[in-house]
């Protein structure tokens, strides 16, 4: 199903991925040096730890369940087509329990983002703040998901009969289509047509992270590899005799840190700096994530208005 101009496109969406990544990182660039190259093992521990296994996030038990299941929904499928590009066969075994784990993946994936358009437009927690960029983000991850999983019950709608897979969702699915009446070529024809919407979802998705809140894929396990590992709480050395100075504290862009603007940019508004906030839990007109918002530019090119 894949043509050349396809190849074209993937390079495109590549492209724009890079360019946007790129932007990003020059913004960043504009900070301060800050080393945090050290601590190696305890950095990519970190990132395990928090960032794949989900351990602060789950803290919130609910969201991040939620969070955790669309995060596998991702990742597992797009590890097992990377790894189908080498030629070597699997056991049946081993191939009919990957296409289980496959199917309930997905199934997981698709309810979590449903609950979590039900949390953040329905129930609407005081925390989140919606911005038509969620949404997209959100609506674009489902409709790749279901293209997916109504893609593969076609194919099976086809070839059940002469495979042996464990995929109890989409050979139900797959009956579900049968009960329509189509004819392999019809329904091949719709396959063809699902494919093309599922491959050019996932290229523009490709294509959009860097320029959408899908970025903090990107910043947030950067951001865990390169925290700080100083005691929670340790401040900084300001030296308030030095007369050469000719400010102190930071009063523009370029006077924080590389790292301090990673983590403005790797924001993703979850709340949870106002929620633990003492001055909004007293209920005073004040809020962290307010204050602190960063408002990136038009344009990623140069420093945003400090």
């Amino acid at each position: 199903m894949i043509k050349v101009f396809d190849i074209f496109l993937v390079f495109l969406a590549i492209y724009i991925f890079s360019w946007g990544i790129i932007k990003h990182f020059r913004l960043w660039r504009i900070g301060k040096e800050d080393k945090r190259s050290d601590k190696i093992g305890t950095r990519i521990k970190s990132f395990l730890v928090e960032g794949i296994a989900h351990r602060k996030i789950l803290q919130d038990f609910y969201p991040g369940s939620l969070h955790l299941c669309i995060f596998l929904g991702f990742l597992i499928p797009i590890g097992v087509i990377f790894i189908a590009q080498f030629m070597f066969t699997l056991p049946v075994l081993i191939a009919r329990l990957l296409s289980l784990a496959l199917d309930i993946i997905a199934v997981f994936a698709i309810a979590s983002l449903l609950l979590t358009l039900y949390r953040r437009y329905v129930t609407r927690p005081s925390r989140l703040d919606n911005k038509p960029e969620d949404f997209k983000a959100l609506a674009l991850i489902l409709l790749i998901f279901l293209t997916g999983v109504f893609l593969e019950s076609l194919r099976l709608s086809v070839v059940a009969r002469d495979i042996q897979t464990w995929a109890p969702v989409g050979k139900a699915l797959a009956a579900l289509i049968n009960t329509a009446g189509w004819s392999a070529g019809t329904k091949s024809l719709l396959a063809m047509i699902v494919f093309r919407i599922h491959f050019f979802l996932v290229l523009f998705t490709i294509a959009y992270i860097p320029f959408s809140t899908l970025f903090h894929i990107i910043s947030s396990p950067m951001n865990m590899i390169f925290r700080s590992l100083d005691p929670k709480g340790m401040l900084s050395f300001m030296d308030l005799e030095d007369e050469e100075a000719e400010s102190f504290g930071i009063s523009k862009i370029e006077e924080f840190t590389w790292k301090h603007l990673m983590d403005l940019d790797a924001c993703t508004r979850c709340g949870r700096c106002q929620e633990f906030c003492p001055a909004h839990i007293t209920e005073a007109a004040i809020s962290k994530k307010d204050h602190f918002r960063f408002k990136r530019p038009p344009s990623l090119t140069g420093p945003p208005d400090s």
